[in-house]
């Protein structure tokens, strides 16, 4: 929305003198009125008094100015601000306004809501959609201190998630939880709920759910939706369960870290994740894997770290026969096992290789043998992963070695200059972001793994 004529005279005081002489046509829209006048709805030239149209009169302190001058004076239309403030852009846009323009938003904090939606693409100037204000309900535990709010609005947010999820309505479908030090109850959504929950994503601090329960900290049953973004999945004994037909769940931007029995329970649930982190879990119980998919239909992992996780007997993510989907752009390294044989992916149960597509990923360090080094194991089928020299693999694709930043304090980057001739520019594509939102490609071509790395 532009700003008020006012302004604009103001503004034009400070601009070089260059600016000041580009003829404009005179529209009375564009450039008001004289006191006593008025601009009408239908025409663009000024009429003497107040009628019916756009009442668009010049302030009082200005009228003893050559108004008619004034059109020579403005600055040319792409120069002069477009909002002040992120009411001023238009409405359900999702746009912000920076200095001056209206811009998607990059940020939590580019927002009035607090909530920037990275998955939203909009296309100008930035990569996500700031979220309606009026749509959002806040939670906030005060870092495990005395909490008692009761409407979730920004000043008095509710204390825990599964208040917010049943206080949302026709309005209010989004749930925005802010940092804390201390966790956040678990939480289960049961048949036929929805719930939208946005964390801070690593901007300003982190918000986890779960902390050392005998259940799952996120229990997701039939016919539900979940989304969850940027949160931290923490600490307890399985991460995640999803159950049931027609239930929906979706990992953003988070982390899955420090369970004993697992952090991912997958059953005949469709699963999106993307830029998630998976580490440090064990396979504890009556469990094998760590991430476990069985009749997972049209799952989907992408630019994610599978690191440094413990299994008991078998590989750290396992597919049975009626899952299908596809595994992209993903780092699985350095996950250990009981077993002396072990693997990074058991397909040993699929029967349809080509409905279990795993492509442009990495899976190196996954076996304590070090003669028949197993990565992966069963009929999936493989296009462009990264198995390591000397490892075996149905297929025995790019048998090279990656080399990662600093795999011993769990940055599994690939390493700027080192010789990763394996992953660099070797990716099929199709993905346009990688783990940490940066572009892909930034090269020549598309790397494989998590990481663009160049």
């Amino acid at each position: 929305m532009p700003v008020s004529r006012g302004l604009g005279l103001l503004l034009l005081l400070a601009l070089p003198s260059c600016f000041l002489y580009e003829k404009v046509a005179a529209n009375c829209h564009d450039h008001g009125c004289q006191a006593g006048q008025y601009c009408p709805d239908n025409g663009d030239v000024c009429q003497p008094g107040t009628g019916p149209g756009t009442d668009m009169s010049m302030p009082a302190d200005l009228t003893g100015k050559d108004l008619a001058s004034l059109p020579d004076l403005l600055p040319p239309a792409d120069l002069r601000p477009e909002c002040a403030t992120e009411s001023d852009c238009p409405a359900n846009s999702g746009l912000t306004c920076k200095a001056g323009k209206c811009v998607a938003c990059a940020l939590h904090t580019d927002c009035d809501s607090l909530v920037c939606d990275v998955y939203q693409q909009n296309g100008k100037g930035g990569s996500g959609k700031c979220l309606d204000l009026s749509t959002v309900i806040y939670v906030d535990n005060k870092n495990g201190g005395a909490c008692s709010g009761i409407t979730g609005n920004q000043i008095d947010p509710v204390c825990s998630i599964p208040e917010a999820v049943a206080k949302q309505d026709m309005t209010k479908t989004n749930i925005r939880v802010k940092a804390s030090s201390a966790f956040y109850a678990p939480l289960t959504l049961t048949a036929g709920k929805t719930a939208t929950i946005y964390g801070p994503a690593a901007q300003g601090g982190s918000a986890k759910i779960g902390g050392s329960i005998a259940a799952a900290a996120v229990m997701e049953l039939g016919s539900s939706t979940l989304l969850i973004d940027g949160m931290d999945i923490s600490t307890g004994v399985i991460g995640v369960r999803c159950a049931g037909p027609a239930t929906n769940l979706t990992l953003h931007r988070g982390t899955l870290t420090g369970f004993s029995d697992g952090a991912m329970i997958v059953t005949d649930c469709k699963l999106e994740m993307d830029r998630m982190t998976v580490s440090g879990n064990g396979s504890g119980g009556a469990l094998t894997s760590n991430v476990i998919l069985t009749g997972a239909k049209g799952y989907s992992i992408t630019n994610s770290f599978i690191i440094q996780n413990n299994t008991q007997a078998s590989a750290v993510i396992k597919l049975d026969s009626a899952s299908t989907g596809r595994m992209r752009f993903t780092t699985v390294a350095d996950n250990m096992t009981a077993s002396v044989v072990a693997a990074g992916l058991d397909c040993n149960s699929v029967t349809s290789g080509p409905d279990n597509q795993i492509q442009d990923s990495i899976f190196f360090g996954n076996s304590r043998d070090p003669i028949n080094k197993v990565q992966i194991i069963g009929s999936c089928a493989l296009s462009q992963v990264v198995v390591g020299i000397g490892d075996k693999t149905p297929n025995g694709l790019n048998l090279k070695n990656p080399t990662f930043t600093a795999p011993l304090t769990g940055d599994y980057r690939l390493k700027a200059g080192a010789d990763n001739t394996c992953c660099i520019d070797q990716a099929m594509g199709m993905v346009d972001h990688d783990y940490f939102g940066a572009k892909r490609p930034l090269g020549k071509g598309y790397d494989i793994g998590a990481h663009e790395a160049n």
